[in-house]
């Protein structure tokens, strides 16, 4: 997820490898993860590595990860002191 003044938004890949920049709302993070409450299809696939990089109409290369193989962003577990 890309936050710019205009929103949050996502490059979204098309079934011939170009992707387009695409405004999406957001509900709360849930796990660490962004969830996209409006603005995708199911099926859609989204960009999430190299955003940066990237310009809406450009052609992209495809690598998937193997099922079960993205994890979650590390969580901090929160700490505590004996005064």
């Amino acid at each position: 997820v890309i936050e710019t003044q205009a929103g949050a938004q996502v490059y979204v890949l098309d079934d011939k490898g170009t992707v387009s920049r695409r405004t999406v709302s957001l509900a709360p993070t849930v796990s660490g993860y962004r969830v996209v409450k409006s603005g995708l299809k199911a099926g859609e696939k989204v960009v999430v590595r190299g955003q940066g990089r990237l310009r809406g109409g450009e052609t992209v290369t495809v690598d998937t990860a193997p099922p079960g193989d993205v994890q979650p962003p590390a969580t901090k577990t929160p700490t505590s002191s004996a005064d």
